[in-house]
């Protein structure tokens, strides 16, 4: 697979695309972070992030799953779009949502209405105790390695990344749908039935700080003309590796691996202040005659 970036355009900072694939950890090349200063750590791991250099140097001995570089699936169900008050006032007096225009790849422009998974209390403890299970396995599962008040503290620092608190990157202003719920409005919008939407790898935009895994949410002849060179979101059963999927009954997973930005090893120090985290986010496509994404009850969301 021929990966090639493309210069974005960021509203601040450095933006690199891309188009169509969804780049993991195993793909990873260090160059790639020469756009970028100070040099970001090119492990995205959590559990591997986790263990100091020194530690690695003796992993034969000490490590028993030294690849520790598993992805965890995350449950996508609730989508969230926040936004500024004079946007969010805006969004309730027309009743929908407008399309932001965003470059997808060399010389195209499209605009999208813009949503990331919303994660309730129960997934982000679940998430960090899969977590903490991952980096104990590295030394065998013994736990008594590490002090617990330590332990603690490696635990409660997964998953904190913006990708958990949407508001305080996008504004303090949110609306939240289920995918479903959403799907439904789109198709209606779109004049389609549901099961003519397609979900597409749209790409992987790259930023000092912050990976972004972009999913098209597309239908009818734009999905075959405009859409037609990005993949398909896989399935689980034919997604192996695939940072994203959706089964046959529509749900939907995140294969996430950095949840976090600044990494408290096992030696206590605070480490990759510039860490980069990860996250996912759904772009429904609004071609010019369909500017707007309807939705239903959008006060009481």
């Amino acid at each position: 697979m021929e990966i090639n970036w493309i210069v974005g355009e960021a509203n601040v900072g450095v933006e690199r695309i891309c188009p169509g694939i969804h780049i993991t950890q195993s793909q990873w090349q260090a160059e790639w972070n020469e756009p970028f200063q100070p040099e970001q750590n090119d492990d995205l791991s959590d559990p591997v992030c986790s263990i100091p250099q020194f530690i690695w140097s003796f992993a034969s001995v000490i490590i028993v799953n030294p690849a520790g570089a598993t992805r965890t699936s995350i449950p996508i169900v609730d989508l969230v779009h926040a936004t500024n008050r004079q946007s969010a006032v805006e969004i309730i007096m027309c009743d929908g949502f407008t399309g932001q225009l965003k470059k997808i790849n060399e010389d195209v422009m499209a605009r999208f209405s813009w949503w990331s998974p919303k994660f309730n209390d129960g997934t982000v403890e679940s998430v960090r105790d899969r977590l903490i299970e991952d980096i104990m396995g590295l030394f065998g599962g013994d736990g008594n390695q590490l002090d617990q008040h330590h332990l603690e503290a490696l635990r409660n620092q997964f998953p904190i990344s913006n990708a958990f608190k949407i508001q305080e990157q996008y504004g303090d202003n949110s609306f939240t749908y289920t995918i479903e719920e959403l799907c439904e409005f789109y198709a209606r919008v779109m004049r389609l039935e549901v099961e003519q939407l397609r979900f597409k790898v749209l790409g992987t935009y790259l930023y000092k700080q912050e990976i972004m895994h972009a999913v098209c949410v597309c239908g009818g002849e734009d999905a075959e003309e405009m859409f037609n060179i990005y993949p398909d979101v896989s399935t689980p059963e034919d997604g192996d590796g695939a940072v994203v999927t959706r089964n046959a009954d529509g749900n939907w997973e995140w294969k996430a691996q950095a949840t976090a930005t600044e990494m408290l090893q096992f030696n206590g120090v605070n480490v990759l202040k510039y860490r980069r985290w990860e996250h996912v986010a759904f772009a429904f496509y609004l071609p010019p005659e369909h500017h707007l994404l309807h939705v239903d009850d959008i006060e009481r969301h």
